[in-house]
This record gives structure tokens, C-alpha cells and sequence, in this order.
């Protein structure tokens, strides 16, 4: 117990230590801090202010020039207050991650310092819930760093961004699956407001709930996934989101400053394109092997009539919403699939455990250990 305790407590200080101490920036950054000081009421010039001096006075001036001056794109951001205020909309939906740095900012912190922390605390508590899913599945906790290293999670965490929030919230909710805790329903409401993709997990969930687990209440399960619906809703209302139009072409057809005021293309080929050059991308994509082995193992499994263990929350659940997010928006970023992959994995080595126990594969004892 004391070495798991140990393992699992400087897993999560290392997590949090180095992506303080690192100071990494992103350009996302930028976003974030212009929407925490829009919520303060700044905008225009004043905003364009706020935000080029918050930045500039927590990071290393080396840092800034060598990242942020080197975009054209980002630079230019940062000099005209009119792409500033367009560009904020596309990161001020994240309301959880915003108002939890304007809670850390409270404390004489700057927003830039406040996206630091706040990604390095959700970092370490990201082990935390993983080390709970690993003790769930009977792993050894020595699998913890292996999982933490080989997914990358520590990269993802020293990023000023809610991907590692939308990460610590969506391996909460698949742990609360597990143990079969009624909390998985208000979190599945909270989620759409911590990254708004993220509403295609709680929609799975509650599929989950509905139509195959019957230890809930469908109606609860109904009205709960109805307001994580109108969380979707208001999350984009509120902030002036420009729809999935406006973001697609944005971001696959032609990139503007000024998102707001982007012309909508008419040509079906310039929507069939990113999903072709998905494709391509996936396929040389290091999660590619993984997800090739999750499904070795499931037509495996189907062969000898084998029924895996939390099938569901381990492998069905995070690829399906691989699947659904990929085909809503034709772009693989691994931040954004970090907890799925961590979840697969679990799940494929959860299995290879138990078939150590056995001799000659599939037999009526490997059946009993496992499902």
C-alpha cells in the first residue's frame, strides 16, 4: 500500500512540478488570455493591451520572441485588436478552464501564469484518476510512469491549454462508469463546458447508460443528457462561437484573422479533401499501433467467444468517441485524444495480464479470470 501510495503521489508532483517549472507556452495561450480579460469586461485596444503585456510579463522575453514573434499569423494576432477579439471566441466556450484561471488570477496571479497552473494541477490529478483505473483493473502500479511516458501525457500537461483539463475529466467519467457511481451523471452535464467536444463523450455515456447498463434511471439518464445538451448549447451561445461551418473552413480550407468575417466555401471538394488527408495523417500516426492492436484483440476475442472485461469503458467507449470526433472534424491532434489512447491501453494490457495466467490461449479458466 505504501508503494503504491509512493508511486502514485511522485507520479502526479513530477507532472505537476515539471510543467510549472518548464513555463512552456502555446498559442492557444493567446485565446485564453484575451478570454479571461473579455470576461473582465476588456475589449478592443484595451484587450489588445492586456493581453500583449500579461504574456509578455510572465514568460521569458526569449521564449516570447522565439515563439510567438516567429508566427506571422500569431503576430499579427497580437498587433491588431480587431483579429484579437474574433480570434478569442474560438477559445472562450472552454468556460471551466477560463473561469478557473480567473479564480487562480484572484490571487495577484497573471492569466498567463494562472493557464500554467491551472494545466499542471489538472496534470497531476490526471494521474491520479488514471492510478484509480489502473487499481480498478488489478494492473501493478509500476504501469503508471509506462502509461504517463509512452501517451505523452506529460507534454500535454505542460501546455497552457484545457486539454488536460477536458483529459482529467473524461478519465473521471469513464472511473465513475466503472465503479457505478450516480456522480457520473453531473459530470457528464459539465463536461460540454470544460471543452466543448467533449459533448460527444457525455452523449455516448448516456447511450451507455440507456440502452446497455440498467443500473440507472433512464429517465434520470434522459433529462441528464438533455442538459449537457443545453451546456453544449450555452457554452457556444454565450461566447459567439461561429459555428462548425465557420471552424471547418477556418481551420482545413483557408486560415483567416479575421474568423468572423470568413467567406463559407460552396466547393463539395474542399470538404472531402481533410478527410483524405486524415486518413493519410492516421495512418502514420504512432496511435495508429495502438488502435491496431485494440482491434486485434477484439476480433480475437470474437474468434474464441471471449468476453472481455470493461470492454466498454476500456476499449468501445474511448474509440467510439475516436470515431464520432474524427468524423465531425476531420483532424487528428493527439492532445485531444489523450484519454482514449490511455484508456485502450489500459484495456490491452489489462487483457495480456490474464492471459499469462493461462497456457494454450482461450480456455474456460482465462474465461473466468477475465469476464
Amino acid at each position: 500500500m505504501f508503494i503504491r501510495a509512493l508511486v502514485i503521489g511522485l507520479s502526479s508532483l513530477a507532472i505537476y512540478f515539471s510543467s510549472v517549472s518548464v513555463q512552456a507556452i502555446s498559442y492557444d495561450m493567446i485565446g485564453y488570455v484575451a478570454s479571461a480579460y473579455i470576461e473582465d469586461g476588456f475589449n478592443g485596444e484595451e484587450l489588445k493591451e492586456k493581453t500583449v503585456q500579461d504574456i509578455k510579463n510572465s514568460v521569458p522575453e526569449k521564449k516570447y520572441k522565439a515563439y510567438l514573434e516567429a508566427s506571422e499569423f500569431w503576430k499579427t494576432v497580437l498587433s491588431d485588436s480587431k483579429s484579437l477579439q474574433q480570434i478569442a471566441p474560438l477559445y472562450s466556450m472552454r468556460i471551466v478552464y477560463i473561469e478557473l484561471m480567473r479564480f487562480v488570477h484572484l490571487f495577484n496571479v497573471s492569466y498567463t501564469t494562472a493557464s500554467i497552473q491551472v494545466s499542471a494541477v489538472f496534470g497531476g490529478l490526471s494521474v491520479l484518476v488514471l492510478a484509480l483505473i489502473i487499481a480498478k483493473v488489478n494492473l501493478p502500479i509500476a504501469t503508471l510512469p509506462l502509461f504517463v511516458l509512452v501517451t505523452n501525457l506529460l507534454g500535454v500537461a505542460q501546455l497552457p491549454s484545457s486539454d488536460i483539463l477536458a483529459c482529467c475529466f473524461a478519465l473521471l467519467s469513464i472511473y465513475l462508469l466503472m465503479i457505478d457511481s450516480r456522480i457520473i451523471l453531473p459530470i457528464s452535464i459539465i463536461m460540454p463546458l470544460v471543452r466543448t467536444d467533449l459533448v460527444i463523450l457525455s452523449g455516448i455515456l448516456m447511450c451507455y447508460l440507456f440502452f446497455i447498463d440498467n443500473r440507472k434511471n433512464k429517465l434520470t439518464v434522459i433529462v441528464s443528457f438533455i442538459f449537457a445538451t443545453f451546456a453544449y448549447i450555452f457554452a457556444n451561445k454565450l461566447h459567439g462561437n461561429y459555428g462548425w461551418l465557420n471552424l471547418f473552413n477556418n481551420h482545413h480550407i483557408h486560415p483567416s484573422l479575421y474568423p468572423a468575417d470568413i467567406a463559407i466555401s460552396s466547393s463539395p471538394r474542399d470538404y472531402i479533401l481533410p478527410y483524405l488527408w486524415l486518413i493519410r495523417d492516421a495512418l502514420s500516426n504512432s496511435h495508429a499501433v495502438i488502435y491496431m492492436i485494440a482491434i486485434s484483440i477484439f476480433m480475437y476475442a470474437k474468434q474464441n467467444a471471449y468476453d472481455i472485461k470493461y470492454k466498454y469503458p476500456l476499449f468501445v467507449i474511448p474509440f467510439t468517441y475516436v470515431l464520432l470526433h474524427i468524423i465531425a472534424f476531420p483532424t487528428y491532434y493527439e492532445r485531444y485524444f489523450i484519454f482514449s489512447i490511455l484508456l485502450i491501453l489500459v484495456g490491452i494490457m489489462h487483457f495480456l495480464k490474464y492471459q499469462l495466467y493461462t497456457i494454450g490461449g482461450f480456455n474456460n479458466q482465462s474465461k473466468q479470470l477475465v469476464s
